[in-house]
């Protein structure tokens, strides 16, 4: 899910038993952080499974987050965070 606390920014958090758990990192907060409260509202979040790899795509109005949550569980949460563009020569998101 998006959101946060009332006194701290807007992250990506996992919904578990008990308090959700930020996944995001800081440079994705920044990203986040980035578009209005209003900007926010008209995101989507997805989730994927394949070959055995779990995703959370984030659909933001200028940028696609993916999260890959296995990734995650190995090697940390640094290096499970990809930016996904459909231009090869620009920014635009897939």
């Amino acid at each position: 899910m998006l959101g946060g606390r009332k006194e701290a920014g807007i992250g990506v958090h996992v919904l578990e038993i008990g308090d959700p758990k930020q996944v995001s990192t800081r440079e994705i907060d920044k990203i986040i952080g980035s578009y209005t409260e209003n900007e926010l509202y008209t995101a989507k979040i997805e989730v994927r499974s394949e070959d055995a790899y779990s995703y959370v795509i984030v659909h933001l109005p200028n940028e696609t987050l993916v999260f890959n949550e296995t990734i995650a569980g190995r090697v940390g949460i640094d290096n499970a965070w990809t930016v996904l563009k459909s231009d090869v020569l620009g920014s635009s998101p897939w």
